[in-house]
């Protein structure tokens, strides 16, 4: 049998045996029952998938991070206290065989652990779905201004709208960061030469923020100006399937909460405007036909800006 293998099987027995592994099962089973039951949400079932994803998984990881680490230096210490490791070292194998040895045993370990709280996390979001009743989102509507308006909206549906947007994997297609090194540099030895860098900065903290004000610079669009990003999805995108396009962005001026805009989709022969309001500093969604994007084609995206009253916008293109 292969050393490394054999050492990986030693410290999954080790682990079995000291208990590591069941009261590890036991602390898992209650972050993952007990976070849902204490924390209290809004009510809504978006609010509970929140809760159950983000704090049930969130607890998962540092749970096990947390666990490999003692249980790592629990199993050397261990060795060396019951003389195994004296048995170890006088067989023919080498100090690299027997580190992965033991961190294969404990990756193990972990897998088959976080496959079985992910397990438990799913079968208890399916049974809150078909067993548990929450309260409908609160909708704000405006007047309404025409006899079709009258019309009472329909309810929205809520379990649709999670499988929609939080059950889903998601691939992200971002423009490519613009190159300013070049021109960062540049500025940065005109502002040294007119002594208007501070002494107490250093040229690399210096250039560092003079690469984030002209990335600034660059995804900022004054007033009726207009901002153009092409992004370029992989050769294994499928045009089947939903698009959203995701942005934040920020103004110049404070005075307005929502801000009206207007967007234009370019895709090979295939052109969509859409026109929105957004809120500033919030992740502002538009969704786009799903065969927007001509199979081996960038997207062109143009944004206009005729905000009133004038002001400059502020794209963040990390999100």
């Amino acid at each position: 049998m292969n050393p490394t293998l054999a050492i990986a099987a030693i410290a999954i027995r080790s682990a079995i045996r000291s208990r590591v592994v069941v009261g590890l099962l036991l602390i898992l089973l209650g972050a993952v029952v007990g976070l849902p039951a204490t924390i209290r949400g809004d009510g809504t079932l978006a609010g509970y998938v929140q809760i159950l994803l983000e704090y049930t998984l969130g607890a998962v990881f540092w749970i096990l991070a947390l666990a490999t680490l003692w249980a790592g230096c629990g199993a050397v210490a261990h060795d060396i206290d019951t003389k195994v490791i004296h048995m170890v070292v006088t067989k023919p194998v080498s100090r690299l065989q027997l580190w992965t040895g033991k961190w294969l045993g404990l990756l193990t370990l972990n897998t088959a652990l976080l496959v079985l709280s992910v397990l438990c996390t799913y079968s208890l979001l399916q049974w809150n779905l078909r067993h548990r009743s929450f309260v409908e989102p609160t909708a704000v509507f405006a007047l309404p201004t025409t006899a079709d308006e009258l019309e009472a909206p329909e309810e929205p549906d809520q379990v649709a709208a999670i499988a929609e947007t939080l059950l889903q994997s998601r691939r992200a297609f971002t423009p490519p960061t613009p190159d300013v090194e070049t021109d960062a540099n540049a500025y940065l030895d005109e502002q040294l030469q007119r002594g208007a860098v501070p002494e107490e900065l250093t040229r690399e903290q210096a250039l560092r923020e003079v690469r984030r004000m002209l990335l600034v610079q660059a995804n900022a669009v004054s007033p009726g100006g207009a901002g153009r990003w092409t992004l370029q999805p992989t050769p294994a995108y499928r045009n089947d399937l939903p698009v959203t396009f995701r942005f934040r962005f920020a103004l110049s001026r404070l005075e307005a909460d929502v801000v009206n805009m207007r967007w234009t989709f370019t895709s090979g022969e295939r052109e969509v405007t859409v026109e929105k309001p957004a809120v500033p500093s919030a992740i502002n969604e538009v969704d786009l036909p799903a065969d927007l994007i001509a199979p081996g084609q960038p997207l062109t995206v143009r944004f206009a800006n005729t905000h009133e009253p004038p002001t400059t916008v502020i794209f963040d293109v990390d999100h």
